[in-house]
């Protein structure tokens, strides 16, 4: 891959990580195409659309208003569409409900340190796919659940 376009692709996705730590909602659906979506891959939900990323995407922003996101490596490849492979850790406190599909877990007031595995699809300049791997069972043990 041209160095250049690989910087380019990262310096998108590293905005919409900033974004997302930022909190800002707009902007963080704004990033997407207007077919992209979101999937959590482990909880097997998939989030097409302004509103549907909206409302998977604030979830966290409730229960972990203060989370950082730790990027470890980020590889690209592909050039017009661009597959970028995030390894991170989600990083926080729980300090709001966090609504999952089998229940509601209440704030813990616990830290996380969560290792997680992204991978976003880019054309155009937006995201077209966005599929996180977070392991739901490490994040929940580190919740005392």
């Amino acid at each position: 891959m041209d160095e250049r376009l690989s910087v380019i692709y990262k310096t998108l996705v590293k905005n919409f990580y900033r974004l997302l730590e930022d909190q800002n909602l707009p902007a963080v659906v704004e990033c997407f195409a207007e077919e992209g979506y979101f999937w959590d891959v482990e909880l097997s939900r998939r989030y097409r659309g302004g509103r549907e990323i909206a409302e998977g995407v604030a979830v966290y922003f409730t229960a972990f208003p203060n989370a950082h996101r730790e990027l470890y490596e980020m590889h690209v490849s592909g050039a017009h569409k661009a597959v970028v492979v995030v390894e991170l850790s989600l990083n926080g406190t729980q300090q709001g409900p966090l609504v999952l599909p089998w229940g509601i877990i209440e704030p813990a007031g616990k830290n996380i340190h969560v290792p997680c595995c992204e991978i976003l699809s880019l054309e155009d300049g937006k995201i077209i796919s966005y599929h996180c791997y977070i392991p739901y069972s490490m994040l929940l043990r580190q919740l005392g659940k």
